[in-house]
């Protein structure tokens, strides 16, 4: 093989150089995200030792992650986060704690989706562009990981910032969900006929 064939084009040198700065941008982003995680751990702890009396279990870190990667409620567990692939519930169907209080809560979990379609399709475009593949391909390929990568991490990504939230304290406390709200009506008149009859039973025995 000859030098010249050993030769990088611009294009190809631009590539490298591209996919040089993305391991780089994203080693800094994994740094900067392990570092707000372990602040937000810190004030968990915190909350911890002072709620160390409190009836309600404070789930471990390995415990957290496994609900989120489950896509689970990360204060009970029990109760799912969404009820379609992209629909989230807007409390847990078992604790009843709320998952986003705030408006914006949206705003994280869409950064980390852009980031992760922007990261593909850059680093797809510059492996295409390093192995001289056809310009359609440049340009297909990319747009399909992005698409791709974008629409496969939804769920996760709210599922992380959703565990944030809860390690942070932004997350809603936890109560009863109503469930006599979920009867039919004709169930309700039931309960309702079964109590009058034990009040009345009541007050004649009084």
């Amino acid at each position: 093989m000859s030098a010249a064939q050993l030769t990088m084009s611009a294009n190809q040198e631009t590539a490298f150089a591209l996919l040089i700065a993305i391991c780089i941008a994203g080693l800094l982003a994994l740094m900067s995200g392990f570092l707000i995680i372990a602040m937000a751990w810190s004030e968990y702890d915190q909350q911890d030792r002072e709620r160390a009396e409190s009836a309600e279990p404070r789930p471990s870190g390995g415990t957290l992650v496994r609900r989120a990667i489950a896509r689970r409620c990360p204060r009970c567990g029990r109760g799912a986060l969404f009820r379609g692939y992209m629909t989230m519930n807007q409390a847990c169907p078992a604790c009843g704690a709320e998952f986003w209080q705030n408006a914006g809560e949206w705003m994280g979990p869409v950064v980390m989706d852009y980031s992760v379609a922007a990261g593909g399709a850059l680093v797809t475009w510059s492996i295409m562009v390093l192995l001289s593949a056809p310009e359609f391909f440049q340009i297909i390929v990319p747009a399909l990981v992005a698409a791709a990568g974008g629409a496969a991490v939804v769920p996760w990504s709210r599922s992380f910032w959703t565990l944030f939230l809860f390690v942070n304290g932004e997350m809603g406390l936890a109560s009863k969900p109503a469930k006599t709200a979920r009867l039919k009506p004709l169930a309700k008149k039931v309960l309702e006929f079964g109590r009058r009859g034990g009040d009345r039973s009541g007050n004649r025995r009084d």
